[in-house]
């Protein structure tokens, strides 16, 4: 299938959220391999031998809170066409689960067998697929299984994507469904004054409170689906810029990460905003949504899930292969080679694992088999 025809076929999608997808997946694969990857000693804390894409991408990785906005926007969708909360849990579970068995299959065998520079600083073990395909922090299993991780690290936002999942059911199937976007804003500060109320009664209780109820990225969710009712019209543009200026508030809030003093509040609150007034455009069917449905970056958003599963530790195993002797403009060229077989290879997974996959399951567990408006794009 070409990128036309793959694009055609998605027009029932909306191509400009896809292509907030693909700068998403862009940022994330830039801190990945120009940032956080130092080729010669990969358990350094340098950003390798491109220091102006090091510099250029060291926020990239902003790129998955812009991918959890984007959740909250096509959630509240998939939600809206679920009949139950079992419907909605199957489709979730078709969207996720079989990309994410195949890619860890991948991703396990590749750095299992290559003996490179970073294969060989994380190790893999049979029990990382308990945690992995779970979905569950891997201090769960460490009663049974010491050690047991994640295949690939990056795997750690979709347990925070389910966690989501699990909130966001229990709001939307309890309270006034056309609601959701509110009621996720409500729940948000709710949710921030409830952790700070339980830290002064049990002190230490953040990082628990934190794993479950995850209130630090919360706002990037409830915005999404603030979104998501300003797109259809529900809230007036008035009560959007209340609610989402009182999100953006708590994400400049909490902007500064302990422990890394390096990062500039200001310039992850500059991206925060910039990501707001992107999906605003799109909300609001501005005209100047049309810059993110280019054709390649709309193509590159429909399969960056793929992509995101196989990019980092294949990625990074590769190009801590590079000798250090070769020259800038190969290794360059080398990074750019990799970026694009990634991409490639997750537009193949995406063709016959993800599309087959949950077309298969949605129809064997589901009995309204009929697709809904813009179904594929959850």
């Amino acid at each position: 299938m070409s990128i036309r025809s793959e694009i055609s076929a998605s027009d029932s999608r909306l191509s400009s959220v896809d292509g907030l997808r693909g700068i998403a997946i862009l940022l994330v694969l830039g801190v990945h391999y120009f940032h956080e990857t130092s080729y010669s000693n990969p358990a350094a804390d340098t950003q390798g031998p491109f220091p102006f894409f090091g510099a250029l991408f060291a926020y990239g990785d902003l790129g998955v809170e812009l991918f959890f906005l984007i959740s909250g926007f096509v959630i509240a969708l998939t939600l809206e066409t679920s009949k139950t909360p079992y419907d909605f849990f199957v489709r979730r579970f078709a969207r996720l689960w079989p990309a994410l068995f195949v890619c860890s299959i991948i991703t396990f065998l590749v750095v299992s067998s290559v003996s490179t520079p970073y294969s060989l600083l994380v190790p893999q073990h049979l029990s990382n697929f308990l945690p992995s395909l779970t979905l569950t922090p891997g201090y769960l299993w460490s009663w049974y299984f010491p050690g047991a991780g994640l295949v690939d690290g990056v795997y750690w936002s979709l347990i925070v994507e389910v966690r989501f999942y699990l909130v966001v059911a229990v709001i939307f199937w309890s309270f006034k469904r056309s609601s959701l976007g509110r009621n996720l804003v409500i729940f948000t500060y709710l949710n921030i004054l409830s952790r700070a109320a339980l830290q002064r009664v049990f002190p230490g209780s953040n990082a628990l409170y934190s794993e479950i109820l995850i209130p630090d990225f919360m706002p990037w969710f409830a915005a999404g689906a603030v979104f998501y009712e300003l797109y259809m019209t529900r809230i007036s543009p008035k009560l959007a810029v209340l609610l989402l200026c009182s999100m953006i508030a708590i994400i400049f809030r909490t902007s500064t990460f302990v422990g890394d003093s390096a990062r500039s509040p200001f310039v992850i609150s500059g991206y925060a905003l910039l990501f707001f007034i992107a999906f605003w455009s799109i909300a609001t069917r501005a005209a100047a949504s049309r810059l993110f449905e280019a054709r390649l970056l709309v193509w590159v958003g429909i399969c960056s899930y793929s992509v995101y599963l196989l990019h980092n530790a294949i990625g990074r195993l590769i190009l801590t292969a590079i000798p250090g002797g070769v020259p800038f403009f190969l290794q360059f060229f080398a990074v750019l080679s990799v970026i694009v077989a990634m991409v490639a290879v997750g537009y193949i997974s995406f063709v016959l694992v993800e599309q087959p996959a949950r077309r298969y399951i949605t129809a064997c567990l589901l009995k309204d088999r009929r697709p809904n408006q813009l179904s594929t794009q959850a």
